[in-house]
């Protein structure tokens, strides 16, 4: 919905693949069928002057049944419904502020609370699971077509779950959120400097990432739960890269990159940090250095440029 050239409305609803499996009672010897998960979200954009964008979020999971036709209606608030409903479903909120201070400065931050409870918001130990974002991407830093940039990302430990389970922002049987790939008590540090020369880009980063465990006891204890970050298992993941990239032609992509490894535990399941198997193999510390090189070719739609040019 645009309401005018400041501000516009977004609206969703849609199923997620749950991976949670359930034995009917009123079918004997039925095959497990999966349990189903649903997704609802709509965001608000606001542009109040030049170079400034603010953006309001609300997202709803919820399962174990059919659709929600509520949630389905655009501008509802979820939060109220799901307080209706009998307090059942997760409610996410977000909030993100893009600023262009000017043709060579950009800031952006955003922060995720999961749960909402204002009245214990300014508590020690409190229901509200947080995640925050901040970056920055600088132009012209010291030579024209050059760019700085540098993002930093913190998450709550129990941030993505919730006390049912079919209302995870996050798969676990594939190890993968909704949202930040790191996902609930992780950290992530991502800093580089790029430079455009021969009409070739030439990019350095370094990223850190760090992740711990995801207990039972700190998903169904959040609001009273009094932790330490990182204590027990982690997994470590430094990575210096060299990236070089090419445009031919405007539609054809050649990508090499140069990657070292530095990575401790690379088969850590946060959900399940104890797994016998992962304890035998799986604790090391992994090194290496990797080369990789792409070709990607891009064809036009009719009436389209090239993605590349």
């Amino acid at each position: 919905f645009e309401f005018n050239d400041k501000i516009n409305f977004e609206s969703f609803h849609g199923k997620l693949l749950s991976e949670l499996f359930y034995a009917p009672s009123d079918i004997p010897d039925s095959p497990l069928l999966m349990r189903n998960r649903f997704i609802a979200g709509h965001r608000l954009n606001w542009k109040p002057f030049k170079g400034i964008n603010f953006g309001l979020n609300e997202m709803v999971i919820y399962g174990d049944r059919d659709p929600e036709l509520v949630y389905q209606l655009p501008f509802v608030f979820f939060y109220a419904v799901q307080n209706y409903l009998g307090d059942r479903d997760n409610v996410l909120w977000s909030f993100d502020l893009d600023w262009h201070i000017n043709e060579k400065i950009n800031i952006y931050s955003s922060i995720l609370i999961d749960d909402f409870d204002y009245n214990s918001m300014f508590n020690k130990i409190n229901n509200n699971k947080i995640g925050i974002q901040l970056g920055t991407i600088l132009d012209d830093v010291i030579i024209p077509n050059d760019n700085f940039f540098l993002e930093f990302i913190w998450t709550h430990h129990s941030i993505y779950t919730h006390k049912h389970d079919i209302n995870y922002a996050y798969n676990t049987e594939f190890n993968y959120p909704i949202g930040f790939w790191g996902g609930p008590h992780a950290e992530h540090l991502n800093l580089g400097y790029g430079i455009n020369k021969w009409d070739i880009d030439w990019i350095l980063s370094y990223s850190y990432s760090k992740r711990g465990q995801v207990t039972d006891e700190m998903i169904e204890q959040y609001h009273r739960f009094d932790y330490n970050r990182f204590t027990g298992p982690v997994e470590e993941l430094q990575l210096i890269e060299l990236k070089i990239k090419k445009v031919f032609l405007n539609n054809i992509l050649v990508q090499f990159s140069l990657q070292n490894f530095d990575w401790l535990n690379p088969n850590f399941d946060p959900f399940d940090p104890d797994d016998d198997e992962f304890l035998l193999s799986s604790l090391s510390k992994t090194k290496k250095i990797s080369f990789n090189l792409e070709v990607l070719y891009n064809f036009n739609l009719p009436g389209l440029n090239s993605p590349y040019h």
